[in-house]
C-alpha cells in the first residue's frame, strides 16, 4: 500500500487525533495548494477542478483538527472522488 493510500485510509477513519500537518500533507499530495486567509483561516485550492476546502487552523500548541473539520475534508474528498 502506498503512502498516499495510507493517508487516505487514515482520514477516512475520521480519527480524533488528526493533525493539521497530516491534512496539509494529504491535500498537497492530491494537488491542493495552501493559501492563507485572514487570521487563522486557511484555504486549500485545486486549480484543475476548482475544488477548495477552507477552515480555521488550530490555535495554540494543539495542532489537532476539530472533528467537524475532519468530517468536512472527508466529505469534500468523497464528493470529488479522491477517496
Amino acid at each position: 500500500m502506498s503512502s498516499l493510500d495510507n493517508k487516505k485510509n487514515r482520514i477516512k477513519s475520521k480519527p480524533s487525533d488528526y493533525t493539521f500537518r497530516e491534512a496539509e500533507s494529504l491535500l498537497s499530495n492530491l494537488g491542493f495548494q495552501l493559501t492563507q486567509g485572514s487570521g487563522s483561516r486557511v484555504k486549500f485550492y485545486r486549480n484543475s477542478d476548482q475544488a477548495f476546502i477552507s477552515f480555521d487552523s488550530p490555535h495554540g500548541n494543539s495542532r489537532v483538527l476539530k472533528k467537524y473539520i475532519v468530517n468536512n475534508i472527508v466529505k469534500t474528498l468523497e464528493d470529488k472522488g479522491d477517496i
